[in-house]
């Protein structure tokens, strides 16, 4: 999934595609008593004395993988996250000879309306699913796939 990019690349893909319009929510932190840093708490972006910034780990952290879980909830978006034990697979849907999949971590993203309108997107995507070997990488995977199919939708 997600065109096998890298941490990075799909950091940074998460970063200018669901964060790029942040109004940053900046509160001063102290990491060493002279250097002080700013930090959104919105998209996890941490700008220092120098005008470095540094953007979250998206795929490698989990609580910065939930602020994209949190970002997709104010679009409607819900969140299930599944991390199981070793060993065990998941097993992708109810039916028949489903395919069993052996990796760690699921995330599954589902738009559920606050309208309460049913599929006012027609035949465009409602659900998108990744399955990898950390939370936070099943999270930004699957976030892909949401934010592709709002900008579908969006841009109709």
């Amino acid at each position: 999934m997600s065109e096998n990019l890298s941490d990075v690349e799909l950091n940074q893909w998460i970063h200018e595609n669901l964060f790029r319009e942040c109004w940053h929510d900046w509160s001063k932190t102290n990491i060493a008593v002279h250097f002080p840093n700013r930090f959104c708490y919105k998209c996890g972006l941490l700008e220092s004395r120098n005008n470095s910034t540094q953007r979250p780990g998206y795929c490698e952290n989990i609580s910065d993988a939930w602020k994209v879980v949190e970002a997709l909830r104010l679009r409607d978006w819900m969140a299930v996250v599944k991390d199981m034990p070793d060993g065990i697979p998941h097993i992708v849907g109810d039916i028949p000879n489903a395919p069993v999949i052996f990796r760690r971590s699921c995330a599954i993203f589902s738009w559920m309306p606050r309208s309460g309108i049913e599929n006012p997107r027609n035949d465009l995507q409602l659900h998108a699913y990744s399955f990898a070997d950390t939370p936070a990488r099943a999270i930004c995977e699957a976030a892909k796939l949401v934010v592709e199919a709002d900008a579908k939708y969006y841009n109709n």
